[in-house]
């Protein structure tokens, strides 16, 4: 089995979370840390974790959107570890492009959040 390309979302909280979930997957052999979107600011807080990603080829994105038009090629698996208010939007955005998406829970604010997921 080819090894899942994932792209986490954040540089920090429950990105950092993920980013270890990603290499536990790396060291079994079934995935692999292809990209972490991370504003510019909270690059800034974490410059070391940044110049380690750049050595080991992790691809950097400013937003959803510079990922969108740039790295969707790149990606199997879209993480969601962002604020609530973010996660069905982003997740829809992910899926409509193609990508598997795991999204922290609570998956949504609402009922009616989730039955726009689910649609």
């Amino acid at each position: 089995m080819k090894p899942l390309r994932f792209v986490v979302i954040g540089l920090g909280g429950y990105g950092l979370v993920h980013m270890d979930a990603v290499k536990w997957l790396a060291e079994a052999g079934l995935g692999r840390l292809v990209g972490v979107i991370a504003l510019e600011a909270d690059r800034g807080q974490r410059p070391d974790l940044v110049q380690s990603l750049v050595k080991q080829e992790v691809l950097l994105y400013t937003s959803f959107e510079h990922f969108s038009e740039t790295g969707l090629s790149t990606a199997d698996v879209l993480t969601v570890p962002i604020g609530i208010n973010m996660h069905v939007p982003t997740s829809v955005a992910g899926m409509r492009a193609g990508l598997h998406v795991y999204c922290e829970k609570p998956v949504a604010a609402t009922v009616q959040e989730v039955d726009q997921l689910i649609a």
